[in-house]
């Protein structure tokens, strides 16, 4: 990367070549140069409402919207380019640190359930009764 950036979710914007990094609760960083060597710092999108930066999230290429979750409202939020709230949905669960991530499929928003299970990298296989689901959201594309 052409900055200090080291960790946190991606995400890819296929219309414009951008790799975007969820850098923190409210800041989505994007960078051009994907087919290069280093990775070019283009701007940041400033989220207008707190998410979850730890879980990952989503861009809707079709409408330019990022697709984030919000643990601590139960919700799967949605901003437009400028980083302004479109929409939101609501879900429910019984232990939201089960949400391991957010993907879509056919144009509806899920989340990513690690119902039970342990992973341990240093053993074989890695992931030891590991269980996942899809839990269907109202939030369409």
């Amino acid at each position: 990367f052409g900055s200090n950036d080291t960790q946190g979710p991606l995400a890819h914007d296929p219309t414009n070549s951008y790799l975007l990094f969820l850098t923190s609760t409210t800041n989505v960083r994007r960078f051009s140069g994907i087919a290069g060597t280093t990775l070019t710092f283009v701007d940041d999108i400033t989220l207008d409402t707190a998410v979850t930066a730890t879980v990952g999230f989503l861009y809707d290429d079709t409408n330019s919207r990022y697709i984030c979750v919000d643990l601590s409202n139960d919700l799967v939020r949605r901003f437009n380019s400028s980083g302004t709230t479109v929409d939101t949905a609501s879900y429910t669960m019984d232990a939201d640190s089960r949400i391991a991530g957010i993907c879509m499929i056919n144009d509806r928003v899920y989340l990513i359930n690690q119902t039970q299970g342990v992973g341990n990298s240093n053993a074989t296989p890695i992931g030891n009764s590991l269980n996942v689901s899809l839990i269907p959201t109202t939030m369409t594309r």
